[in-house]
């Protein structure tokens, strides 16, 4: 599963809902391009969305190593999480954001500025 798969559920399950891919935006404490993959938007609801892929010590047994899994679950969680707080942090720092798509791959385009 992708992260592409994510726009594509989202899509289907809430026809009428804006849907972006890779959003960009400059953090307003690093000042550094950030990114998540996935916002929904339907009527006064947001959705966000950031898929991490488990690390090997994740898709291994338990068994093996359950200190090593464990950590590395609780990893994958936290990076996520703060990849979404910085978003809503962002969100937050001003009454009116800019958003950004990357467009065939390079350069990145003013998604809209109403969020």
């Amino acid at each position: 599963m992708s992260e592409a798969a994510f726009a594509d559920i989202l899509s289907a399950q809430l026809p009428g809902a804006n849907v972006f891919q890779e959003v960009y935006y400059k953090d307003p404490t690093t000042k550094q391009w950030s990114e998540n993959d996935t916002l929904a938007l339907i009527d006064d609801v947001l959705i966000l969305v950031e898929a991490k892929a488990g690390a090997a010590a994740t898709i291994a047994s338990p068994e093996l190593d359950f200190g090593r899994h464990a950590q590395s679950v609780q990893d994958l969680v936290l990076k996520a999480y703060k990849q979404c707080d910085r978003f809503f942090r962002y969100l937050n720092s001003a009454d009116e954001v800019p958003l950004y798509q990357r467009i065939e791959g390079i350069r990145l385009h003013y998604a809209g500025s109403r969020w």
